[in-house]
């Protein structure tokens, strides 16, 4: 119906439809000059979009679909368009003050100036009257009227009176092929979606949105306590159905062409490497996304499929129509048919499979109902009146086991959450302003994520159903939804595009403390085990097995889980709560309200802070409240736990003393994690791309506030620089003065001093536990908590401390503690501090002791090394070195046992050593070596003997030269 008036133009000669007529959309009439408006339109947009960064993902997005569509719209002319031009750029020349000419390359924008104000005030659109920026237009007279009076206000302004002759028409065929080609529908809708795009981009630049956005190139966020991070914004026709391949990576790699008509539903079948499309053209598509090959094709249903859904363990597929029906599909069987299930009355909208159960599955319709089934049987087992005045356009089932919940949406602007048991309504979610689209709980996150034709996806609390979080992408209308099973991606499908955000953190809610007894939180669900040491056997990078034993539930979903530093009390934060449990019973010590949470340090273990708002830090001692609070002089977005309370906000930390409250120094860097080592000497800041490591001292800060010294910024004195590194550390740990963490970049690393060296290398996140010195062993687990261990010697890291600080004395005491499998990397360690005569003294491998001899001239050990080992490269390197120390003696030893002829000739030829001459030409001959046999005769001069070899080796024309020459060298 959209088209038909459009095909009607195609019997009207030279013009694609008159101006105002009706497009068969309600309130939409025919534009009276298309493409001079959408040039203007984008070209604005482009103009517009300058003041966005460069590094802007939407900018980005943006101006690359904009300027695609700009060049679609540029490269269709209308016929009589060149002529046209050259006529108004002749008009343009006879009277150029009247004129405001834009050197455009089809030079269209030309504008009328206002007489009595600068050019550049007012722009034209290339129309032949101011053109009208609205889009739709609401009847024929309203629109007339409004060109009129445009026209007859530009010829009241005009200085002097000028003909304008209009830009050419578009035919019929040129307006189809725009229309074709960008994708959306009739061109005036493509003005309506220019115009829309312009105005946000105005009012985007107008607040300057960039700079309230998060110096995280990515855009991350926080939501309540769940963090967002943006990893896809892409810009496309409108989206109607997305998914999740299961492991791979969601970068573009293939596109299928399918079909003309629109694609509403497609899966990935990941165990067969197939894609499985629904379209409205009624058919069903398989694909194999490795190789391209169409599996198969064939009409699954008599009208438009909907949805679908592919089963997680049996070879099923289930397919929803507009039909009314539901199908099974077995692929196993040539893609037979194999059930239809029937009984909705009006369009079948979605489909979710049961993932405790999945023998049933629902089915949302818009009759109002959602329908639960199971295979084999024709009939529902029970059917929900879900929405009592709209239809229901999707269903979703709660992923875990604790709650027989599923969520359905509707066009009554709403989501409802039902427990399929007892037919009962939980909640009623409301908060959108046009039709819900779509609903889905996060599969790791007690969060629930909808989407509307409002444009704005919501997040909500799963628990308390509190609305946390509204997002608008600019995307126009959300369709779509899929999310990752086990991870934390959800993307979602609008009129524009698609989205691909990442909620919450990897990192698992975990902690160890001192014994190796491990806590972590799987949902509301906290488990423990424990870590035995004494495993001789344990091999570096081994998954641990450990038995474990479940603790009990938590009210809140935790975000954070930390042991206090004594180990006895274990803190739970999330859902803008806190409780501190004991460690060993699980039972609730402390509750309260807070976003964060932060423990002292041992020397006051029982310390603790909570942040309540931006404005509100409080300290408590023993589980109750110091008096007085915390004055922070700054909005407070974060807390740190240690020797110090750290409190982040503004661009930078306050470090605050726990017994006075007071603040000890500002640092000017924004940490995202904050490390204290024991002894309270050193501390690491954590930044994005680089870690601090800062030495405090006590002394100097009681000095300087005696002194008069604290500013507003706390003591200067009280912080020194010890060193800083290029690396984003993803956890740490201080052990002593050595500082292990693991980075983005998925190592394990350790810091000693200045100097960084690397334990391991993985192949995804993980996450340090701790280190344990009964062991020597360093734990680390992934995101789903299999534990893994790193040998560590603690006598190791002391003595490399000790060398560090110069303190060569006592080190030399530590080294008999050291285990002699480290002696080679204390050797490495003792070579890059320049001590090598230690180095060479400690080292066990031979090859690094000779390396180390060599360098320091000491021969005889080189010597030593190489006849135990008789390999004649190390033979070649103690010859060259006794070359080089002039003794000859030595570097003929050695050449003779590496067999280097080339050397013994330049030795015994330059010390005129006629025997080694001799016995050398002998040991060439039987190694076949003719031209040092040749060189060596000729020494001694043996032309005889020269002559022979040249015999001998069917070079007989240059014998007689050999003599001649021979003869004239003796007269000579």
């Amino acid at each position: 119906m959209r088209a038909t008036l459009r095909l009607l133009a195609n019997v009207k000669p030279g013009r694609y439809l008159e101006p105002f007529a009706p497009t068969g959309l309600t309130g939409l009439t025919t534009h009276p000059s298309p493409r001079p408006t959408l040039i203007y339109l984008y070209q604005t947009t482009l103009e517009k979009l300058k003041a966005f960064p460069e590094s802007s993902v939407y900018r980005q997005s943006t101006e690359a679909l904009t300027r695609q569509r700009l060049n679609i719209v540029e490269s269709v002319k209308p016929a009589g368009f060149d002529s046209w031009l050259e006529r108004v750029k002749a008009a343009v020349a006879e009277n150029p003050e009247a004129y405001k000419t834009a050197l455009k390359p089809d030079g269209s924008y030309a504008a009328y100036e206002e007489k009595g104000k600068p050019s550049e005030e007012k722009d034209w659109g290339g129309e032949s009257f101011n053109p009208q920026m609205e889009g739709a237009y609401l009847n024929e007279q309203e629109m007339e009227a409004r060109v009129k009076e445009a026209q007859e206000e530009a010829n009241k302004q005009l200085e002097p009176k000028l003909e304008w002759e209009p830009e050419p028409v578009l035919e019929a065929a040129q307006i189809s092929d725009i229309e074709q080609q960008i994708g959306s529908g009739l061109i005036e809708e493509v003005i309506q979606t220019a115009q829309s795009e312009l105005n946000l981009v105005e009012e985007l630049a107008k607040h300057k949105v960039w700079e309230h956005q998060s110096k995280s190139s990515a855009q991350a966020c926080e939501c309540g306590q769940v963090a967002l991070l943006r990893q896809l914004f892409a810009r496309s026709d409108r989206v109607k159905g997305i998914d999740f391949h299961p492991t791979e990576p969601w970068s573009i790699i293939k596109t299928f062409e399918l079909t003309d008509v629109p694609v509403r539903a497609g899966r990935f079948i990941a165990r067969k490497n197939w894609i499985v499309c629904g379209s409205d053209d009624f058919q069903l598509r398989v694909y194999n996304y490795n190789t391209s090959e169409k599996i198969i094709s064939f009409e699954a249903h008599p009208d438009y499929i909907r949805s679908i859904v592919v089963h997680p363990t049996h070879p099923f597929v289930l397919t929803a129509s507009d039909d009314m029906t539901v199908k099974l599909w077995d692929w196993d069987k040539s893609w037979k048919c194999v059930q239809v299930f029937e009984g909705h009355s009006h369009y079948v909208m979605g489909l979710a499979i049961n993932p405790k159960d999945s023998n049933t599955f629902a089915s949302a319709c818009l009759d109002r109902t959602v329908k639960i089934w199971s295979l084999g049987s024709s009939h529902p087992n029970l059917t929900l009146e879900a929405h009592e005045a709209k239809g229901v356009n999707h269903v979703d089932y709660y992923p875990h086991a604790d709650k027989p919940y599923l969520l359905t949406t509707s066009d009554d602007r709403t989501v409802k959450v039902w427990d399929y048991t007892t037919k009962a309504l939980i909640a009623t979610l409301e908060g959108h302003t046009s039709n819900v689209s779509f609903a889905c709980y996060h599969p790791e996150l007690p969060v629930i994520i909808s989407g509307s034709e409002d444009g704005t996806i919501k997040i909500w609390n799963a628990n308390t159903y509190r609305l946390e979080q509204s997002l608008s992408y600019g995307l126009e209308r959300a369709w779509c939804v899929s999310y990752q099973k086990g991870k934390q991606g959800v993307a979602m499908g609008f009129d524009d595009g698609a989205v691909v955000v990442k909620m919450g953190r990897e990192e698992p809610a975990a902690s160890m403390d001192g014994s190796g007894k491990i806590i972590w939180a799987r949902h509301n669900e906290v488990v423990s085990t424990v870590i035995k040491g004494g495993d001789a056997t344990l091999k570096d990078g081994a998954p641990l097995t450990l038995p474990i034993k479940e603790l009990g539930s938590c009210e809140v979903y935790p975000q954070s889980l930390m042991h206090s530093p004594n180990g006895r009390f274990v803190s739970v934060c999330g859902d803008g709560e806190y409780i501190i449990y004991t460690a060993l019973a699980w039972r609730n010590k402390a509750f309260g309200q807070a976003l964060d949470f932060a423990w002292g340090s041992k020397d006051n273990s029982n310390d603790y802070a909570i942040r309540e708002s931006q404005t509100s830090v409080k300290i408590f001692r023993n589980f109750k409240e110091k008096s007085g609070g915390l004055d922070v002089g700054f909005q407070a977005e974060g807390l740190c736990s240690g020797v110090l309370l750290g409190v982040k906000g503004q661009g930078g930390i306050g470090m605050f003393d726990w017994e006075t409250g007071n603040l000890v120094r500002r640092i000017e860097v924004d940490p995202k994690e904050v490390y204290w080592s024991e002894s309270g000497e050193l501390v690491t800041l954590a930044c994005e791309d680089t870690f601090y490591v800062l030495r405090y001292s006590r002394e100097n800060y009681i000095a300087g506030v005696n002194a008069g010294e604290a500013d507003e910024d706390g003591v200067e004195a009280a912080f020194e620089v010890v060193t800083d590194v290029t690396a984003t550390v993803r956890t740490g740990e201080w052990v002593g003065d050595c500082f292990i963490y693991t980075t983005s970049t998925n190592r394990l690393n350790y810091l000693v001093g200045d100097q960084t060296y690397t334990i391991s290398h993985f192949d995804q996140p993980m996450y340090l536990l701790g280190y344990l010195p009964r062991d020597g062993r360093i734990y680390l687990a992934d995101k789903d908590l299999t534990v893994v261990s790193f040998s560590l010697s603690l006598s190791v890291v002391e003595y490399q401390t000790l060398v560090l600080r110069g303190d060569m004395e006592s080190a030399s005491e530590l080294l008999p503690d050291i285990p002699k499998d480290q002696m080679n990397k204390i050797a490495r360690f003792l070579e890059g501090q320049g001590y090598k005569d230690l180095a060479l003294e400690v080292a066990t491998d031979q090859e690094h002791r000779f390396e180390l001899s060599l360098s320091l001239g000491k021969l005889d050990i080189a010597l030593e090394i190489a006849r135990e080992a008789d390999i004649e490269h190390r033979w070649k390197t103690v010859g060259d070195a006794a070359m080089n120390a002039w003794d000859l003696a030595l570097a003929e030893e050695c050449f003779t046992h590496a067999k280097d002829l080339g050397s013994l000739l330049l030795l015994h030829s330059s010390s005129c050593n006629v025997d080694g001459l001799r016995n050398l030409a002998e040991r060439a001959k039987e190694l076949g070596a003719h031209n040092v046999v040749f060189s060596a005769l000729w020494q001694l001069r043996d032309i005889d003997g020269c002559i022979d070899l040249l015999v001998q080796t069917n070079r007989v024309a240059e014998a007689p030269g050999t003599r001649t020459r021979a003869h004239l060298e003796r007269e000579s």
